[in-house]
């Protein structure tokens, strides 16, 4: 098998978008933080590592378009926390930072973050729990926006840069 590296993702070049008002929304049961702050969130990271080692997790970009401009659907919890994120990141230590790469000194990092590009069909229901807001925030917001968004969230631009959007209506 050969693989083409001037193709980003393999059958997805071009990826068709749907408008955002073909999708609808339910509301579902809230979905409670486990954590009420960040160092609580590290603990708790500690103890699992401890148990089963590290942590893998996956995370979804959702694009669609509002009046042809690409938007990422995303949740919102409370006022400034956005969930939703194409790319490995990785997480050296029990703290905050994670890094789109496996700094060289690190053996065993603490989580593995994937982070895949999802593809809607033209219509779709999706569940929204009852504490959080589905958001459909312009691609162009989160280029260079690190301070709002973060570094994962802010990278989704750059990572998007080499596939084809086609506006569908």
């Amino acid at each position: 098998m050969t693989v083409d590296i001037t193709k980003p993702f393999p059958g997805l070049d071009e990826v068709d978008l749907y408008p955002v008002q073909n999708y609808t929304y339910q509301n579902t049961t809230l979905q409670p933080e486990e954590d009420s702050s960040v160092a609580e969130r590290m603990r708790r990271l500690q103890d699992q590592f401890d148990e089963t080692g590290i942590r893998r997790s996956v995370d979804a970009v959702i694009v669609c378009h509002d009046h042809g401009l690409p938007c990422v659907l995303t949740f919102q919890i409370a006022n400034d926390f956005f969930k939703l994120l194409l790319s490995v990141w990785y997480r050296p230590n029990f703290d905050g930072f994670l890094y789109p790469y496996k700094p060289v000194h690190v053996s065993q990092p603490k989580e593995r973050r994937k982070i895949f590009l999802v593809t809607m069909s033209p219509e779709q229901k999706l569940g929204v729990p009852l504490n959080m807001k589905l958001l459909a925030i312009p691609l162009h917001e989160f280029y260079d926006n690190t301070q709002r968004y973060g570094p994962q969230l802010s990278s989704i631009p750059h990572l998007l840069s080499r596939v084809t959007f086609t506006a569908k209506h």
